[in-house]
């Protein structure tokens, strides 16, 4: 997956099912589970949740990704317009385990 034009600062390389993104500019890196990957990668500025679920299709449903734009815009990943956040919170259950939808990647 390559940066988009805006996101040149970014280093962004496929590591197994995980995805992981690094920021040139803060020098830190993430890591992205399968879905919080997709949501990073689909979504469009300003788009709603709920639009970008209907994209992603089913099994997303709306909070996971609301859940994952509130935290890829915590992580500096995204930027959102304020108000834009809803209340939901969980974290992701992969095959893997349970996991942030995106945690900084520790060596």
């Amino acid at each position: 997956m390559e940066p988009r034009p805006h996101e040149s600062h970014l280093v962004v390389r496929e590591v197994g099912a995980e995805t992981i993104v690094y920021d040139r500019r803060s020098h830190q890196a993430h890591c992205l589970g399968p879905l919080a990957a997709a949501v990073w990668r689909e979504w469009r500025p300003g788009e709603a949740a709920a639009q970008l679920t209907a994209r992603l299709g089913p099994p997303v449903d709306a909070v996971a990704v609301e859940v994952a734009l509130r935290r890829l815009a915590r992580a500096g990943l995204v930027e959102r317009a304020a108000g834009s956040r809803s209340s939901a919170s969980q974290d992701f259950c992969t095959g893997g385990g349970c996991l942030p939808a995106a945690s900084p990647a520790r060596p």
